[in-house]
């Protein structure tokens, strides 16, 4: 009538306590190693990106260096007809 609680009761009560807090440092552990991991994983698609970047300019670079390297060649630029095309 009083509210009180019995020693047993108040027992399984701290271990319960304990045992969630046991989790909560588990969790807490957890979401600090995935937050490092979604970090190096930024950090790789972010160098993976610039990488693609670097080789699509690269790319366009060569495609622009064949292109003037043609026209200047015997095979375009000469005013003849078909000039510019490769046969």
């Amino acid at each position: 009538m009083f509210g009180f609680i019995s020693r047993s009761k108040v027992k399984k009560m701290e271990n319960d306590a304990n045992e969630s807090r046991e989790r909560i440092r588990i969790l807490e552990e957890t979401c600090e190693l995935l937050t490092l991991n979604i970090s190096n994983l930024q950090s790789a698609i972010m160098a993976t990106s610039q990488t693609q970047e670097a080789v699509s300019y690269d790319v366009a670079r060569i495609g622009e260096l064949l292109t003037v390297l043609l026209e200047a060649s015997e095979f375009g630029g000469s005013g003849d007809p078909g000039s510019g095309t490769l046969h």
